[in-house]
């Protein structure tokens, strides 16, 4: 993975929830579909920052934890982890229908009601 692929994260997006239109950044869709495991914490992102500046991985099922990277800055290492994020919400089976302004939800709404 490129960690320093260019990305928006504070980019706006709409999707459709509970038969609502809501406005919802990149940044915020990627957070709430990042994937999850059980830690000896709880349960947490699997992908999640050290130090501030290390990217680290529980492993499959929350064992083996490992560093991933180490950037030079915080913001290197929460923009990586966004990308991180972003590529579980772009394979997560249960991603919602991102639709790039409200014109097109409300069609999509229309369509489907």
């Amino acid at each position: 993975m490129n960690f320093y692929e260019s990305e928006n994260f504070d980019q706006s997006f709409y999707i459709i929830e509970d038969n609502e239109i809501e406005k919802i950044t990149l940044r915020e869709l990627c957070l709430e579909f990042a994937e999850e495991t059980t830690t000896p914490s709880g349960i947490n992102k699997r992908f999640h920052l050290r130090e501030g500046i290390e990217l680290w991985t529980w492993g499959v099922g929350g064992n083996n934890p490992a560093l991933v990277e180490t950037f030079d800055s915080e913001e290197e290492a929460d923009h990586a982890l966004m990308l991180c994020h972003r590529f579980d919400l772009l394979s997560g089976d249960d991603s919602p229908i991102v639709y790039n302004t409200k014109a097109e939800a409300e069609e999509a709404m229309a369509e489907f009601a």
